[in-house]
C-alpha cells in the first residue's frame, strides 16, 4: 500500500510523523487462503487497498508492446531500468492520473501505471503489490535504501508485464532488487503475493538489497496487516524458499541475526546457518492499529485461536513476537471451517464485530474493513484441468470500501479493456487537497468534498460507492443494513452464477481463443454497466432519504430500503452479446445454449437471435449432443454432421442445407433424434393445423406433447412451414435437453 505522495513539505512531514507514531495509517491487509480450506477447492489471495476511501481508483489494461534495444523503463519516482523486448498484456488497478505519477504517451494512453495495485496478465499470471511492512530500522545502517531503486509505484507492473509464471515472477523481481535494490518507500519494505494456476508465492522485501519469498501451503491460510509476519524458514528448502544471497549473513555478521540455529555465546565462524526467523530478524514495533487487524483477521478465520491470541501486552514500544518465540503473531495458521467464496471477500470487511475489538464500539479500535479502503481486489484461483490458464484465475474487484460494496468478476488474463464506468480520473483536486486521508479526522465526502451527489462525475464505479459508503457508514442501523443485504444478495448470485459462465467460457475458448477473449471483455463490461446502475440508484435514492431523515421528515425508526431490493444480477454468457436483452425472453435460453456448447454466437458480440435457424446447424447441434467426432472442413463445417444424420436415418426425406430449415422439418429431426415415440395428441386448436404434411404430422404431435411448440399465442397458430429463428431453437434445445432426454 502506497502512502501519501505529492504533498507539501510541511504536510508530508506531519503524515510521515503520524505513520510512524500512529501506524495505524498504513492499513491494506492481505489474505491467502489455500486450496484445502476452501468449500469449492479454490486458491484465494488478495488485499484491502486502504489509502483513502475518496482516492480514485482506475481499473484498464495495458496492451502487449515490443521495445527497442536500449529503451528504458523510467518511472515517477526514479527507478529505471532497460525494457524486456517484449511486454505482456495485464489488467491493473492504478491512480488517477491527476495524481501526476503515470508515465503517459504523446496521447494521454498509460504506459507505466503508478502503483498498479492489483492485476493479471494474459499468461494468468497474477499479483498484488503491495503491503507496505514496517521494518527493523537498524538495518538501514548496513543496506540502506537506494536512491533510484524500485519501490511500490513499480513493483505489480514489472512483473505483471514479463513473468511469465508465479515463480518466474519471483525471480524477475529478485533480479531487480539484486542489481538496483529497493527504494525509500517512505520507511517501509514490501510485501507482495505472485500466483498463478499452480502455486503463489510470498515475496517479502526485508532490506534494500535483502528479499525472501515463500510458496505458500495449500492447508493454510495466511494475513497481512502491514507487519512482518514471517517466522523461521530454510533457505535450504529451495523448492518452497527463495532468498537473497546475503538474507542470514547480513543480520549474522551485524548482531541481529535471530535463528533456531544460531546462539551467539557458541557460533563458530564456518557454522552453516539456513535458518533465519525473519520477523524477529528484520521486523519491529507494528503499532497497534496492525495487532488489531491481525487479531481481528485471525478472529475471522479462527475464533478459537483468537480466543489464546493476547495482543493486550503492546505497550507502544516494544513488538508482539512470533509464534516460534512464544508470541501471538503467526505467519500460517489453520481454519477452524472451510471458507466459501463470499467467506473469503467478507473478510475484508471483518469489524471485529461482538469481540472486545468490535471496531463499530469503538471507532478507536482499527479494523480490516475500515474507512479508508479505496478498493479491494481477490484473485480466485480454479484448479480445474479443463479451464486453460486464461480463465482459471477469476479477479474478483470491489470499488471502494467493500463492507457496502460489491466484488464483480472478470478474466482479466483475456480482457482488452474494461468499461467507461472504470476510467473516471477525477478527484476533486483543488491544488492542496489530493488524496482525502485525514489519519486525525474522518473527512465527508458530502460537505468536506462535494456538497451532493449532483457534483460527484457521471459514469464512475468508484465515486458511487464511495458515496454509498459514506452515507451508510454515517447511520449503519438507518441507512447501511438493507444496503448492505442488498450487495450481499447480489454478491452470492454472482458467485453462484459462475460455474455457468464458466461452461460458457470454456466452450468458447475451445472454438477460438480470439471469440473467448471478445466475449470475456464483453462480459466484463455488460456485468460492470448493470452493477452501475443499481449502485447509481440505491445512490439518488438513499440521498433523498437523508436528507427527509436529517430534516425530521421521517420518522426517526425508519430504516431506508432501497426499490430494487431482491434484483439480482442478469450474469450469464448473454450479457456478452450486444443483440441480447437482459429482459428478453429467450435470454436464458441462449445462455444455456452456449453453456452446453450447443451453440455459439455468430460473433463474440451478436448472438443474432432473429436470424433463422440453419438445417446445418440443427445437425451439427445433434451431432454434437451424441458425441459424435466432428473434423473441421473448413467451409463446408458442416458436411460430416450432415453425412452423420444420414448415417442415423435422422435427416430422411428431408432438406438439411446449409440454409433455413422449416419447422415441420426441424420437428421430424429433433423427433427422430429422441426416439420418434408415436403420441396421442390434439392438434385441433392450433388454426393452421390442417397445412402441416403428412411426413411431419407424427412429429410435431409429439413436439406440441413435450412443449417444445406451444405455438403462436397472437394467431393460435404453428406454422410449420415457417421458420425457426436462432433465439427459438436455443429454447428448443433447452427444452428438448433439459425435460425431453432427461
Amino acid at each position: 500500500m502506497k502512502h501519501w505522495k505529492r504533498l507539501g513539505a510541511v504536510v508530508l512531514a506531519a503524515v510521515l510523523t503520524v505513520s510512524i507514531t500512529l501506524s495505524s495509517a498504513s492499513a491494506c491487509t492481505s489474505l491467502f487462503v489455500g486450496s484445502e480450506l476452501t468449500e469449492n477447492g479454490s486458491t484465494f489471495f488478495g488485499r484491502g487497498e486502504d489509502i483513502g476511501e475518496h482516492y480514485d481508483k482506475v481499473f484498464q489494461v495495458i496492451e502487449a508492446a515490443d521495445h527497442a534495444e536500449g529503451e528504458m523503463y523510467e518511472d515517477s519516482s526514479g527507478f529505471s531500468m532497460p525494457w524486456p523486448a517484449h511486454t505482456y498484456r495485464y489488467t491493473y488497478v492504478r491512480d488517477s492520473l491527476e495524481y501526476g505519477e503515470n508515465i503517459v504517451d504523446d496521447k494521454g494512453n498509460v504506459v507505466i501505471p503508478a502503483y498498479a495495485q492489483a492485476g493479471i496478465n494474459e499468461l494468468g499470471v497474477s499479483a498484488t503489490a503491495t503491503v507496505s511492512t514496517i521494518y527493523n530500522p537498524e538495518l538501514d545502517k548496513f543496506d540502506a535504501p537506494t536512491e533510484n531503486g524500485i519501490c511500490e509505484l513499480s513493483i505489480a507492473g514489472v512483473i505483471l508485464q514479463e513473468a511469465k509464471s508465479a515463480r518466474h515472477g519471483v525471480e524477475l523481481l529478485a533480479a531487480i532488487l539484486d542489481e538496483y535494490g529497493a527504494g525509500n518507500d517512505y520507511g517501509y519494505y514490501n510485501s507482495i503475493l505472485i500466483g498463478d494456476t499452480k502455486e503463489v508465492w510470498n515475496f517479502l522485501i526485508v532490506s534494500a538489497h535483502n528479499y525472501v519469498a515463500v510458496k505458500l501451503p495449500a492447508d493454510k491460510v495466511s494475513i497481512n496487516p502491514n507487519i512482518v509476519t514471517m517466522g523461521e524458514i530454510d533457505v535450504a528448502d529451495e523448492d518452497n524458499v527463495f532468498a537473497s544471497e546475503n538474507l542470514i549473513s547480513l543480520p549474522l555478521e551485524n548482531g541481529l541475526l535471530v535463528s533456531s540455529q544460531y546462539d551467539k555465546d557458541n557460533y563458530k565462524e564456518g557454522d552453516k546457518i539456513t535458518k533465519i526467523n525473519i520477523r524477529e530478524t528484520y521486523g519491529t514495533d507494528d503499532g497497534n492499529g496492525q495487532y488489531t487487524r491481525f487479531w481481528q483477521g485471525v478472529h475471522y478465520l479462527n475464533p478459537a485461536m483468537a480466543a489464546d491470541l493476547d495482543i493486550s501486552s503492546y505497550d507502544g514500544k516494544e513488538m508482539l513476537h512470533s509464534a516460534e518465540l512464544d508470541g501471538p503473531i503467526s505467519y500460517l495458521f489453520d481454519t477452524d471451517r472451510k471458507l466459501s467464496t463470499l467467506d473469503t471477500m467478507r473478510f475484508f470487511a471483518a469489524r471485529g464485530e461482538g469481540t472486545d475489538y468490535d471496531s463499530n464500539k469503538d471507532d478507536g479500535i482499527w479494523s480490516v474493513g475500515n474507512e479508508h479502503q479505496a478498493e479491494v481486489h481477490l484473485f480466485e484461483v480454479r484448479h480445474d484441468d479443463t479451464l486453460p490458464a486464461e480463465l482459471a484465475t477469476i479477479e474478483w474487484l470491489a470499488m471502494n470500501r467493500s463492507e457496502y460494496s460489491v466484488f464483480l468478476p472478470f478474466y482479466s488474463a483475456l480482457l482488452t479493456g474494461t468499461d467507461d464506468v472504470y476510467h473516471c480520473d477525477w478527484t476533486n483536486n483543488d491544488g492542496e487537497n489530493w488524496a482525502y486521508y485525514a489519519p486525525d479526522e474522518d473527512m465527508e465526502l458530502f460537505g468536506d468534498v462535494v456538497n451532493s451527489p449532483a457534483d460527484l462525475p457521471e459514469n464512475s464505479m468508484f465515486w458511487v460507492f464511495a458515496a454509498l459508503n459514506d452515507m451508510c457508514d454515517n447511520d449503519r442501523e438507518h441507512y447501511g443494513v438493507n444496503i448492505k443485504a442488498f450487495w450481499e444478495e447480489y454478491q452470492t448470485a454472482l458467485i453462484e452464477k459462475q460455474a455457468a459462465v464458466d461452461k460458457a467460457m470454456r466452450n468458447l475458448y475451445k472454438a477460438d481463443p480470439a471469440l473467448a477473449q471478445e466475449s470475456a471483455t464483453a462480459l466484463g463490461k455488460a456485468i460492470a454497466r448493470e452493477t452501475y446502475g443499481y449502485a447509481k440508484q440505491i445512490m439518488d435514492e438513499l440521498w433523498a432519504f437523508s436528507k427527509d431523515y436529517e430534516a425530521g421528515k421521517i420518522d426517526k425508526d425508519t430504516v431506508f430500503k432501497p426499490s430494487v431490493m431482491g434484483k439480482l444480477p442478469d450474469y450469464s454468457i448473454a450479457m456478452a452479446f450486444d443483440d441480447v436483452d437482459s429482459d428478453a425472453w429467450y435470454a436464458p435460453n441462449v445462455a444455456y445454449a452456449v453453456e452446453n456448447n450447443l451453440m455459439l454466437g455468430k460473433s463474440a458480440a451478436a448472438f443474432d437471435p432473429a436470424t433463422p435457424a440453419y438445417g446445418s446447424q440443427a445437425a451439427v447441434i445433434l451431432a454434437r449432443l451424441a458425441g459424435a467426432e466432428l473434423k473441421d472442413t473448413g467451409n463446408n463445417w458442416f458436411a460430416e454432421a450432415l453425412a452423420w444424420a444420414e448415417e442415423k436415418g435422422y435427416s430422411e426425406g428431408l432438406e438439411l442445407v446449409n440454409g433455413p430449415i422449416t419447422r415441420e422439418d426441424l420437428a421430424v429431426l429433433l423427433w427422430r433424434f429422441a426416439g420418434a415415440k408415436t403420441v396421442e395428441q390434439d392438434l385441433s386448436s392450433f388454426a393452421d393445423a390442417d397445412q402441416i404434411s403428412e411426413k411431419a404430422l407424427e412429429a410435431m404431435k409429439w413436439a406440441v406433447s413435450v412443449k417444445l411448440y406451444e405455438g403462436y399465442q397472437e394467431d393460435a397458430t404453428l406454422r410449420p412451414a415457417g421458420q425457426t429463428t436462432r433465439a427459438e431453437l436455443a429454447k428448443l434445445l433447452n427444452v428438448l435437453c433439459e425435460t425431453v432426454l432427461k
